[in-house]
């Protein structure tokens, strides 16, 4: 493959996975968010145009050149998404005495618009009526230099992409100086060389294909000039992305850590959420049924809710399954399940791990209750309070209690079952099972 194919992968990959890591904002994000989505969508979709392998097949397609002219329309919504971007970031205020900043990104919100409606319809109307376009080309530029109609339509795009890089600049430049971050900062300023680099190609591009209508001499030079304004581009781009990432480097960590967490509890949910399938209202919702259990990459990847939200769904559906299970286990089961936890782990001072194990043995013998239908008249004491202040803290907690139901084999369980339950017998004298008195068998 050419090394300029490859940079054309490399980059509209990148610019792919950029927008896959915003896309969320379409289903819960602010109108902000939205823009910015839109941008690097945009950015992507055109970035893809120009990969050899699309650009063969379109090429085959009876509207001469059409890639150039489906890319210009991506540039151009992604220009124009940008530019709301900053200006609803950034023109928010409503006071007479409004900083600069705020003022200009108020007046540009207002005709952005109509600049995206008049740079569609010029570069359409100019693409089909004054663009020579004999064969297909690959690089549209090249191809074309010289040409007064191409220069013409080129020009009305390059137009909108120094105006946007000028606007976009300009806030992102004051928005650096302003940022309260490290991280927040470098990555503006690496947006703010993007938006530099932006103009600064608008500008030799436009320079050099009016030239070369004027002064056909300047023909000889067009190789090196679209190569290294296309080296600009890619600069560009990486610049963007880049500086995208990096103010949310600990937002993706934090993500990748609740989606792991998220990945983890499925075992455990699914077991709970099988026996008692209306603390989810999967059974009302999405047909769920026990033959159908809830897909583990369903809850991974959908984007119907934050992920945040959804983890913490998950541990209210996992909190409710075990406050059902009290009725599967009888009275002093937790006690026996923390006697037997730390008979086996011999552990000296570790509460935490004897706590955990105990849960884990205590849902493990209430399942196995549950599958038996051995329901208990009274319910056993619930398991033991936690200090918990937050979602992600009892989730967290949740967590080492699944990983030590992995580990906890059905035989420990059916003893554990099998123990608290003569104790319950016991303690209740002649109770009468198939009255469901005290500690015996409802049914």
């Amino acid at each position: 493959m050419h090394t300029s194919g490859i940079f054309d992968y490399t980059v509209a990959w990148l610019m792919t996975a950029v927008s896959l890591w915003r896309a969320p904002a379409l289903y819960y994000g602010d109108a902000p968010r939205r823009a910015l989505w839109g941008c690097y969508a945009g950015f992507a979709l055109s970035l893809w145009l120009k990969t050899p392998i699309v650009l063969r097949v379109l090429n085959q397609q009876p509207i001469v050149d059409l890639p150039v002219l489906l890319g210009h329309y991506f540039d151009a919504a992604a220009l124009v998404s940008i530019i709301t971007y900053v200006a609803m970031s950034y023109g928010t205020s409503k006071k007479a005495d409004a900083a600069r900043h705020v003022i200009v990104s108020r007046r540009i919100a207002r005709i952005v618009p109509s600049i995206a409606l008049a740079v569609v319809l010029a570069i359409t109307v100019l693409f089909f009526t004054v663009v020579e376009r004999p064969a297909p080309t690959t690089d549209f530029v090249a191809a074309h230099i010289g040409q007064w109609g191409a220069a013409a339509y080129l020009t009305v795009f390059y137009l909108l992409l120094g105006t946007a890089s000028f606007l976009t600049g300009y806030q992102w430049a004051g928005a650096s100086r302003r940022a309260e971050t490290r991280a927040l900062r470098i990555g503006l300023v690496l947006m703010t060389i993007a938006a530099a680099i932006g103009l600064a190609y608008a500008a030799i591009r436009t320079e050099y294909i009016w030239s070369a209508v004027f002064f056909p001499a300047s023909w000889a030079y067009s190789l090196d000039v679209t190569h290294a304004t296309a080296g600009m581009q890619v600069v560009l781009f990486i610049c963007m992305a880049t500086g995208a990432a990096i103010p949310t480097a600990n937002s993706a960590i934090a993500r990748w850590a609740t989606w792991r967490t998220l990945w983890s509890l499925y075992p455990l949910w699914r077991d709970l959420v099988s026996a008692f399938p209306q603390v989810a209202f999967h059974n009302a919702v999405s047909g769920w049924n026990a033959d159908r259990r809830p897909s583990r990459f369903r809850g991974l990847i959908s984007w119907s809710l934050p992920l945040k939200v959804r983890l913490s769904i998950r541990v209210h559906n996992i909190a409710d399954a075990v406050e059902q299970l009290r009725h599967y286990a009888p009275p002093g089961m937790v006690h026996a399940a923390e006697d037997m936890a730390e008979e086996e782990l011999d552990t000296q001072g570790d509460d935490e791990a004897v706590e955990t194990a105990a849960a884990a043995l205590y849902v493990q013998a209430a399942l196995h209750a549950v599958a038996l239908n051995q329901r208990y008249a009274a319910a056993s004491e619930p398991l033991p309070h936690k200090a918990i202040l937050d979602p992600q803290g009892e989730a967290l907690w949740w967590l080492e209690v699944r990983r030590a139901y992995s580990v906890t084999s059905a035989e420990r369980a059916a003893d554990l079952l099998s123990t608290a339950s003569a104790v319950g017998q016991s303690s209740n004298g002649s109770a009468s099972s198939s009255h469901g008195v005290g500690g015996a068998p409802a049914g």
